[in-house]
């Protein structure tokens, strides 16, 4: 506290004294001067009767005074706030050990956040690296997918036009098949009048077979005889 005390032994001054200073000009206002000393007077001054002084150095004395004394406020004011400061400055002082702790620990959980930021943010950067992957996979799956749905789309065309060809095949197997079961039908009736007319022939055959044996048979028993009746006469 010593420091303290010297600080405020400067910075402390006595109060101005009061000064009553009053003038008379042309116009009737007194001219004398009269002062009123509250503060001690210096050592080795005596007191005296003041003379009279001229009313515009008067104005100018006072408003010099008040300056000064407005000047001497202000520098007390700032005084009494830079003592307050001082006197404060100890405790200050004293929380610095404790300041750069919370600071240091401060440090170290700004240090921690960081890092899990960084951790976080890696493993968001991994997964969204992913995320690009399986998308760029998925776009090469659909783009596949899309190839082979247009490969199906031209097999699916070519088989429909396969069908449709098989169709018109079909359609012209019929065609023939109808063609073919005519000419059949009529193979057929040509068969069956062959056969008939085949039957009749045979018959006929037959019969003139049968007429020709019969008159073989009449011929050799004729010869036969002619030839008993020969040898019988002869």
């Amino acid at each position: 506290m010593t420091l303290l005390a010297d600080l405020r032994g400067i910075f402390t001054r006595r109060r101005p004294a009061s000064i009553d200073l009053t003038t008379a000009g042309p116009d009737g206002r007194p001219i004398h001067v009269e002062s009123k000393m509250t503060a001690l007077p210096p050592a080795g001054a005596s007191s005296h009767h003041a003379e009279p002084i001229n009313p515009p150095a008067v104005e100018e004395v006072v408003s010099l005074v008040r300056s000064i004394s407005a000047h001497l406020d202000g520098q007390n004011e700032r005084t009494d706030r830079l003592i307050n400061t001082l006197e404060r400055l100890p405790a200050a002082i004293e929380a610095l050990p404790e300041i750069h702790r919370q600071n240091a620990r401060l440090l170290e959980v700004v240090t921690e956040y960081l890092e899990h930021a960084r951790l976080r943010d890696d493993a968001l950067n991994e997964t969204l690296s992913g995320i690009t992957h399986a998308s760029s996979r998925q776009t090469d799956v659909l783009g596949l997918l899309q190839q082979q749905l247009d490969a199906n789309n031209r097999s699916s065309e070519a088989l429909f036009g396969g069908i449709t060809d098989f169709r018109e095949a079909i359609s012209q197997l019929a065609g023939s098949n109808a063609r073919t079961t005519a000419v059949l039908s009529e193979l057929a009736s040509i068969n069956q009048h062959r056969d008939a007319e085949i039957t009749r022939v045979l018959a006929r055959s037959q019969k003139w077979m049968t007429v020709a044996m019969v008159l073989c048979a009449a011929a050799s028993v004729t010869a036969v005889t002619v030839a008993a009746l020969s040898m019988l006469g002869g």
